[in-house]
């Protein structure tokens, strides 16, 4: 499946702001190979015990509301792309997608091959819809599976998201309030490296590790093993 496309819009500077060193390597490098889906993350999480479905969709969907990383639009401005945060309103549609596989012979089976046919899809580039599915192999066992776009949610990035779906549906099934729980803005995390890249400590951390590790790895020590 492909659903790999770009875009170029008219974009003031106020909307946007750069892409991090990590995003433009993704951006060119799926510009290079558009057809793979080699950017995809995948995660499963198996939940055991009941459930309310209501309430983890609930929960889902206010977390990707909260952040920034599933709104991104990428646009380009001359010969550099930016990004910036658009969002639905929070009454947009469910993004989760609720897939009861309780009725399959092999519940589990019929889970892995939905999650491999889904991490075969390219998403869009400009505008990475990502997917989340809450997989029902039984009243007692679901899988809550996510395809993220790696321009957009590295491993860090996801694992915060997961927290914070963890947090809400449990303040939601103890009946607790949930307008405290945030999330950081994408923006400052760009403008955090734009200020390491200006600084000093760029050059003496290049320097630190270019000394730190001389001998490229995989070359040969002097006693004949593998450094």
């Amino acid at each position: 499946m492909r659903e790999n496309r770009s875009a170029a819009f008219s974009v003031t500077p106020e909307e946007s702001f750069e892409l991090t060193a990590a995003q433009q390597g993704v951006w060119y490098g799926q510009l290079v190979d558009p057809d793979s889906p080699k950017y995809n993350i995948g995660e499963c999480l198996e939940i055991r015990g009941g459930l309310d479905e209501d309430l983890f969709a609930a929960a889902v969907d206010r977390a990707v509301y909260l952040h920034d990383s599933f709104h991104l639009q990428f646009v380009t401005d001359g010969e550099t792309i930016r990004q910036r945060v658009v969002r639905s309103g929070p009454d947009a549609p469910s993004r989760l997608h609720r897939v009861d596989l309780s009725g399959e012979e092999a519940p589990t089976a019929a889970a892995e091959r939905y999650m491999a046919d889904d991490m075969a899809t390219v998403d869009r580039l400009d505008s990475p819809r990502h997917h989340f599915a809450l997989l029902r192999l039984s009243p007692t066992l679901h899988f809550w599976y996510i395809r993220y776009h790696h321009i957009a949610v590295d491993g860090l990035s996801g694992a915060l998201f997961a927290r914070t779906v963890a947090d809400l549906y449990t303040r939601a099934v103890r009946g607790e309030n949930t307008d405290d729980i945030t999330a950081a803005p994408l923006r400052d995390l760009v403008d955090e490296e734009a200020a390491y890249r200006a600084s000093g400590r760029t050059e003496a951390d290049r320097a630190y590790w270019t000394g730190r590790f001389t001998t490229p790895a995989g070359d040969a020590s002097d006693d004949g093993t593998r450094a």
